[in-house]
């Protein structure tokens, strides 16, 4: 794999999180291990961008910082 693994919010039980890190290019991953869901708080300083993978039919949306994500989703995001 390219580029650097940054890894997020370790200690969250229910979300995966990190960033991948080229030097032009940053994408979010983010993997939902619950079937209940999690959220994850976006990093102060990243905006979203175009998901390139979402398992669910429905946009990822950044609420003040919180991403919520349903059961079992995965979404791969370009960040801005």
């Amino acid at each position: 794999m390219y580029g650097n693994y940054v890894p997020l919010d370790r200690s969250n039980p229910d979300v995966f999180a990190y960033i991948r890190e080229l030097p032009c290019e940053k994408v979010l991953v983010l993997l939902s291990f619950s079937d209940k869901g999690g959220s994850f708080r976006l990093p102060a300083g990243f905006t979203l961008g175009e998901a390139w993978i979402n398992n669910y039919p429905f946009p990822i949306k950044d609420t003040d910082g919180r991403i919520t994500l349903k059961p079992w989703q995965a979404a791969v995001i370009k960040l801005e």
